[in-house]
């Protein structure tokens, strides 16, 4: 990985006395941190992404602290957040679309017999339901890991 070579790359600066704060008059250290703070801003903006996504839940999106646990009270969220997305689909007032096909996720869904009945309901219910744990789980690991690469990386910005 990038992030650990750069780690790696900036101990053993450190350890010839070529550390951040050297980065103005040795220029393997400014370069190291040119490129670290180059790397910030590319994780910052990849976390940016990582809060977007998926697309499908555009005004459902899980408001995921930076690291919190999986308690009973988020199941409940995602419970509401998904009969919240499920009443959205069935209803004519589907805004969820395709960006490829253009059809919203009520017309798919109304054009076949199988997810009008029971059965295809609650498979319906359980796959919207796996997708927003799935987002909450992605973010609760992913958020902790990418928030201290930027903390350490902001390090090499040093202005002395």
């Amino acid at each position: 990985s990038l992030y650990l070579l750069l780690e790696i790359v900036g101990k053993l600066f450190v350890l010839y006395g070529w550390g951040k704060r050297k980065r103005m008059t040795r220029e393997g250290a400014g370069k190291l941190a040119d490129m670290a703070l180059t790397l910030k801003s590319l994780i910052v903006d990849m976390r940016a992404a990582l809060s977007n996504y998926p697309s499908l839940l555009h005004a459902n999106q899980i408001d995921v602290n930076e690291g919190g646990g999986g308690g009973k009270g988020e199941d409940d969220d995602v419970d509401k957040q998904t009969m919240a997305l499920l009443n959205e689909i069935y209803s004519n007032n589907d805004t969820t679309s395709s960006p490829s096909s253009g059809y919203s996720i009520h017309d798919i869904i109304s054009s076949t017999d199988y997810a009008q009945s029971k059965e295809g309901k609650v498979m319906i219910e359980n796959v919207i339901r796996n997708v927003l744990l799935s987002q909450r789980e992605t973010k609760e690991r992913v958020y902790p890991f990418l928030n201290q690469m930027v903390d350490i990386l902001e390090l090499y910005n040093v202005t002395d």
